[in-house]
């Protein structure tokens, strides 16, 4: 069996084949629900690399979307923090209309296809006597457990009845 390396992480824009607009709307609306953010806070949130989510903000603080609200720490190697603008958050509720989603950013029709590609199974086969026979005894399971709450019997009962309570743990 061989075995599939996870993918890597984009490190551009491009690279994620997603549009630019709905990656500037879920990051915005993660600033929304964190108030103030550092790039790694948000790459994290989103589960890109901060090489993607930088230019995001930048073009976030072009369109007057977004401002920074200084060092993260006292160190001169901390993060800058980010907050949303007045505009900024209208444009977060907006695209909250839009779309409620929040989470990691999603992967490309393309990039989800060639992974379920590179993951399918090569070689097997199954027979109809197989599956009817793995399906026959997945239902006799649950249907013995069924009867069994139905009844509300113990074990023991179960057994004297002919049900063996071990094959359908």
């Amino acid at each position: 069996m061989s075995t599939v390396e996870p993918p890597l992480r984009p490190e551009g824009i491009e690279e994620t084949g997603i549009e630019k607009g709905m990656l500037l709307r879920l990051l915005a609306k993660w600033m929304t629900i964190r108030e103030i953010s550092t790039p790694s806070q948000l790459a994290d949130d989103i589960k890109l690399s901060v090489s993607v989510v930088i230019p995001l903000l930048e073009e976030l603080i072009s369109l007057g979307l977004v401002e920074s609200r200084g060092l993260a720490g006292q160190e001169m190697s901390s993060e800058i923090r980010y907050a949303l603008t007045m505009q900024g958050g209208r444009w977060a509720a907006a695209a909250f209309e839009q779309s409620q989603y929040i989470g990691p950013a999603p992967v490309s029709l393309d990039a989800f296809c060639a992974r379920i590609e590179e993951q399918r199974i090569i070689g097997e086969h199954v027979d109809r006597d197989t599956l009817a026979s793995s399906l026959l005894d997945a239902s006799a399971g649950v249907a013995r457990r069924a009867v069994r709450q139905a009844h509300r019997t113990d074990p023991e009962q179960d057994r004297k009845a002919g049900f063996d309570p071990a094959a359908t743990a």
